[in-house]
């Protein structure tokens, strides 16, 4: 269970070393600062704009961390941005160092972080068990620093919570803009000329000095950009035309565009259904090593070291978003894939939001309510609620509006919303006589009484011990019927005992056999033979069908 926490939400330093090359490169003077910094307990942050290399260059920090293990962290906006999506990830991975409270805590609670305050110092009281403390990873830190009117409260105890992982951990912090938090701050620029020159000799492009200077122009040193004209050129376009035919400002549209029409029918395929995975797809669903491989090379996949298979960021964001080469139908299509992907592997709130996607509110409402306190145990109420709350139930049958007005209630009672809460519950008209009544009845009371309405709440505590008790007259009633079944079962059984048992005797008008026939030729031994048969056997058929009649003793007999 607690595996696919970290798998999904947060996961240890594992990245694809081919990815790094160009991003490493003249970066060693800055791994050295870094890593001196954070054995000096101070906190660093790499920023830069996107594909300039800052996770490339973590992983490798993180590599040549000495007190290993590392924690690393993703921010991914609605899927893990939350505090107790980043405290079960955390909690794992310190059980998994041996220290346990942070993580015993959670499993206590079910899920529920009512106090960050007492998770902050539990998670404290655990690194400072564990001597040297791990180095802690946070990527994409962007995501909890928004613009002031947007900053929801969520992201607000993310950052707060990370703010106070400060004095007993060293955290390294990767963002695109300044991090406000670190007390190291290093800025990562493009490569440049003759940095982008090693690159391509590395990657064994031939180039002319112009053709290095148009490329450096057009990408401006970024590895990501630099990468997509290196794939250009492995798909068999001569580096002069790949750069004769950039224009003279960037377009990552356009030259990702070109990249695709030279991309195999099967390399297409597996991009489009691995781009609609938010976190790593697993490799073995699809059974295509050669294609993977072939994709790997064009560094347009990278793998992990957990078999998980992810497209590069930007490749995922222009490929998902481009209607001309991913329409919306296809992508649904994809979806489902994916949503029977997960749940086939246990992954029920990943496969509920793919089956969202795909506009399949049904399956994701009927493939998460019986797994809903299992999901909810293992960290992912608050991605759940993210999911769910945007539902609508008006395309769906009775018996799933209730499971998803129901759903909802108890993921909001489980953040502390009591009027959402409320409200949900309200949307649905229950029926009188089902568990799911009794259960909403039992979280309106709830609701009520968190929001000052405690008579109210006595009212709907009432009518759920009203639908209870139907419920439990119901379950005499079954007891009963089940009671009377096996005696009706256990009657048949006796009766057909008897029945066999009856077959058992030898029938009166059954034919004579042989030898009783070849005896009663004989006068003299028909005395015996009368003797030797049921009374019930007086008069019989001979073997020959003739009416044989036994006399008294004494008597003699006819035919």
């Amino acid at each position: 269970m607690a595996k696919h926490c970290c798998k999904l939400y947060g996961r240890h330093c594992a990245w694809n070393g081919r990815y790094a090359a160009a991003s490493l490169i003249g970066r060693e003077d800055l791994i050295t600062q870094c890593l001196d910094d954070l054995q000096a307990s101070r906190t660093v942050a790499l920023s830069g704009p996107g594909g300039v290399g800052k996770t490339t260059l973590a992983a490798a920090v993180a590599r040549r961390w000495s007190r290993q293990p590392v924690f690393w962290y993703t921010l991914r906006p609605t899927f893990n941005d939350r505090l107790d999506c980043l405290l079960f990830s955390l909690g794992y991975f310190l059980h998994q160092q041996g220290a346990s409270g942070l993580w015993q805590q959670l499993i206590a609670d079910g899920g529920r972080v009512d106090n960050p305050d007492l998770a902050l110092a539990q998670a404290r009281g655990d690194l400072q068990q564990l001597t040297p403390p791990p180095l802690i990873c946070i990527d994409e830190l962007d995501v909890i620093f928004p613009d002031a009117d947007l900053l929801t409260t969520n992201q607000l105890q993310v950052r707060e919570f990370i703010d106070g992982l400060r004095p007993v951990a060293p955290l390294l912090l990767l963002a695109q803009q300044p991090a406000p938090l670190a007390d190291a701050h290093y800025t990562l620029a493009g490569l440049t000329v003759p940095q982008t020159a090693v690159f391509l000799s590395n990657a064994t492009i031939a180039h002319t000095a112009n053709e290095l200077t148009q490329l450096h122009t057009y990408t401006g040193g970024n590895p990501r950009l630099l990468h997509l004209c290196l794939a250009l050129a492995r798909s068999g376009l001569p580096l002069g035309e790949v750069s004769a035919e950039l224009p003279h400002t960037p377009a990552l549209h356009a030259l990702w565009r070109r990249l695709w029409q030279r991309l195999a029918g099967d390399e297409q395929d597996l991009l489009q259904q691995l781009c609609v995975f938010r976190s790593a797809a697993p490799a073995d669903a699809w059974g295509q090593a050669d294609v993977l491989a072939r994709l790997q090379q064009g560094q347009l996949v990278q793998q992990d070291s957990l078999g998980g298979m992810s497209v590069l960021p930007v490749i995922r964001d222009l490929l998902y978003h481009d209607g001309q080469y991913f329409p919306a139908a296809l992508r649904e299509q994809c979806h489902l894939a994916a949503a029977e992907i997960r749940a086939m592997r246990g992954e029920f709130t990943a496969a509920a939001y793919h089956y969202h996607e795909a506009g399949e509110t049904r399956a994701a409402v009927q493939v998460w309510f019986p797994q809903r306190q299992q999901e909810i145990g293992r960290g992912y109420g608050g991605t759940a609620l993210a999911l769910f709350e945007q539902l609508s139930n008006r395309h769906l049958q009775r018996r799933e509006r209730e499971a998803l007005a129901l759903i909802q209630a108890e993921l909001y009672q489980l953040h502390g919303a009591s009027e959402a809460g409320l409200t949900a519950v309200k949307t649905v008209s229950w029926s009188r006589s089902s568990e799911m009544a009794a259960r909403a009845a039992l979280l309106e009371g709830e609701f009520l009484n968190a929001l000052g309405y405690p008579y109210r709440a006595l009212e709907r505590y009432e009518e759920g011990m009203t639908v209870t008790a139907g419920l439990l007259n119901k379950l005499v009633q079954f007891h009963y019927q089940r009671g009377v079944t096996h005696i009706q079962q256990r009657q048949l059984k006796r009766h057909g005992a008897r029945r066999s048992w009856r077959s058992m005797r030898p029938p009166i008008c059954k034919p004579l056999s042989r030898k009783r026939a070849a005896l009663m030729r004989k006068p003299s031994r028909c005395l015996k033979a009368r003797c030797s048969l049921p009374p019930k056997q007086a008069m019989t058929r001979g073997w020959r069908g003739h009416i044989v009649s036994f006399p008294r003793p004494g008597g003699a007999w006819r035919s």
